[in-house]
């Protein structure tokens, strides 16, 4: 005979067509060959996982504490057993509930605060609960498990499909709040399974949103409007009602970029772009495709089996497995990322390369501004006594060296337009100001071109290891890769 799925032994799973948030609600019993607080203690053991909640930041209760959460349990079961009827083997111990996301749809605090929420909502304050995120696996998910006994030990919670069905629409609710799908009722539970599963390797929306960010920033955008710019280019429409957002066209929602989580928010991405902090490509987690740094560690791992296997030196080995390292903590999954990110590099270097040389040259203009305006100071009686003179001619004899000085001065200003004499205290502030701003430059300048040099020995490292022919653009010759290993075009000096 089939056992019954009911409501108190899981609820199917809701999951659909487009990534949409999936819940589970079971009930825990007694174990064989187990006592109470031995069974409720190995279920919260597990959730409560360190190496599952990143070292426990990703767990919360209410009305107990994290470490008391067995003993308050077991202290309002007791409770209810003096009060009502005695203990019996089939007595559900407590509830619980797994609440799941696609891979990519959710950060981890934000899976966290909507399992509290659903928590705090369906329970209604009326039961203690722990609720405990997990990132283990691909799709982050949720751990909620509650006292089948009400806090002050006189009911116990009433597991029916209406109480189940009511928990099912606030867990929907707060999912729409959020702008992520949902699962409609009545679908097969095995056929849900599969789909799950099957859809877990398959990107969001949102992962490729991060995906087309990260190829834009590494094409080196100059401001924000650059990078919308460079995202309708690739196919997404902009919107920048209720915050900056996008979608693929056809789509019908806009993901924000403040839904997108750290590293994507207006402000970081404005910093990434001003070179004030370092952006850090979005991993794909549940790709199956192998990564760069994979290859290249299989490719050295054979090194000693196949008969064209790379043959390194000990100082070039240690180089390659230093470029692993750097691929996998930078996100670098592919060659075509890599190289986007060298042509970004170099086109930082190429901008702020100019930044230093258009400070250069203001302060060659104030330099010229005040020995102009110095020379108009020294020759300005000269000037006004020559033109005042009945007799010019004697004065032009007796001065011409100072008046010829005092003409070239005035016409100098007037060449750079300057109708005035400038202040020479105004002349000394902006001549201080720029010189901390080529201060600044030329740090971001060898920042930047340190950054690009370190990506170009890293591909060359790849290049190595994988082969230089497979990955040669067309059109792209020798000649060219030499270029690289020197610098930019523009690149001739470092900055001062």
């Amino acid at each position: 005979m089939k056992r019954r799925q009911g409501p108190g032994r899981g609820t199917g799973p809701r999951k659909g067509e487009d990534g949409m948030a999936l819940l589970r609600i079971g009930d825990i019993r007694l174990r064989e060959k187990f006592t109470t607080a031995g069974t409720l203690k190995q279920r919260v053991d597990y959730i409560m996982d360190p190496a599952k909640t990143e070292g426990g930041t990703l767990i919360s209760t209410y009305e107990c504490e994290p470490a008391f959460v067995v003993s308050r349990f077991l202290m309002t079961k007791m409770k209810y057993r003096t009060m009502n009827n005695p203990h019996s083997k089939k007595d559900v111990i407590a509830y619980s509930a797994w609440q799941a996301f696609m891979p990519g749809e959710v950060t981890p605090e934000e899976a966290h605060r909507i399992g509290r929420a659903f928590a705090e909502e369906a329970l209604k304050g009326r039961y203690a609960f722990v609720v405990c995120t997990h990132t283990d696996h691909p799709h982050i998910h949720n751990h909620i498990i509650w006292n089948a006994n009400t806090l002050d030990g006189t009911e116990k919670f009433r597991s029916t499909r209406a109480v189940f069905r009511e928990m099912w629409e606030v867990s929907d609710r707060l999912c729409r709040e959020r702008n992520l799908s949902v699962q409609p009722h009545g679908r097969r539970r095995q056929s849900l399974d599969k789909e799950w599963w099957r859809k877990c390797y398959e990107p969001t929306q949102r992962v490729r949103l991060r995906q087309a960010i990260d190829r834009a920033l590494q094409t080196g955008p100059a401001d924000m409007v650059d990078l919308i710019r460079r995202l309708e280019a690739a196919g997404y429409e902009s919107t920048e009602k209720k915050g900056l957002g996008f979608r693929l066209a056809g789509r019908r929602r806009f993901n924000r970029l403040r839904d997108l989580g750290e590293g994507y928010g207006e402000e970081d991405l404005l910093a990434v772009m001003k070179g004030e902090k370092k952006h850090v490509p979005y991993v794909d987690r549940f790709a199956r495709k192998p990564t760069l740094a994979s290859r290249i560690m299989d490719r050295l791992r054979s090194a000693g089996l196949c008969r064209n296997a790379v043959k390194l030196k000990p100082d070039d080995l240690l180089r390659v497995v230093g470029t692993t390292d750097f691929l996998e903590k930078n996100g670098y999954r592919d060659l075509h990322l890599l190289d986007m990110a060298v042509k970004g590099a170099e086109a930082r270097t190429v901008r702020t390369r100019s930044k230093v040389a258009e400070t250069e040259a203001g302060l060659d203009r104030i330099q010229a501004v005040m020995a102009h305006a110095g020379d108009l100071r020294r020759t300005e009686k000269i000037w006004q006594a020559y033109r005042k003179a009945e007799k010019p001619e004697r004065v032009l004899a007796e001065h011409e060296a100072e008046i010829r000085l005092y003409r070239a001065a005035r016409k100098a200003l007037d060449e750079m337009g300057l109708k005035t004499v400038p202040d020479e205290e105004k002349l000394s502030e902006q001549y201080a100001g720029l010189v901390k701003e080529k201060e600044a430059a030329g740090r971001e300048y060898r920042r930047a071109k340190a950054d690009w040099q370190e990506l170009v020995n890293h591909r060359e490292n790849v290049l190595t290891v994988l082969g230089r022919d497979a990955s040669r653009e067309p059109g792209r010759d020798d000649k060219e890769r030499e270029q690289e290993r020197k610098g930019p075009v523009a690149d001739r000096t470092d900055g001062r």
